[in-house]
């Protein structure tokens, strides 16, 4: 996982609480909670993370699939409903994964 401002784009220090890996592995379960997901969060997915500026208030995660998850606690209250709508995005595709295997399944 790779940590990174957004405004400088360099590695973001991880001296500080958000420069920690485990941080935010913590937040993307945060997240998967308040959802009501009851899989476990994916934390060894995360691919990297944006921290945001006073231009951007809006922390990312970004996984390996693509998905971006932003960070309830410390962005703009709108971070929920983006959220969630990552969330039915996921599960959307899911369904559309399973049925199509399972026309393969029925040949």
């Amino acid at each position: 996982m790779k940590i990174f401002s957004r405004c400088t784009g360099e590695i973001f220090p991880e001296k500080y609480e958000w420069g920690k890996e485990e941080y935010w592995k913590d937040r993307l379960c945060e997240i998967y909670r308040n959802h009501g997901v009851k899989t476990l969060a994916p934390a060894e997915e995360i691919k990297m993370v944006l921290i945001g500026d006073p231009s951007y208030p809006a922390n990312i995660i970004i996984m390996k699939d693509g998905t971006e998850f932003y960070d309830e606690l410390n962005s703009p209250k709108w971070s929920y409903e983006v959220n969630q709508e990552a969330f039915n995005n996921k599960v959307a595709l899911m369904g559309k994964r399973f049925k199509h295997e399972g026309k393969n399944n029925n040949r």
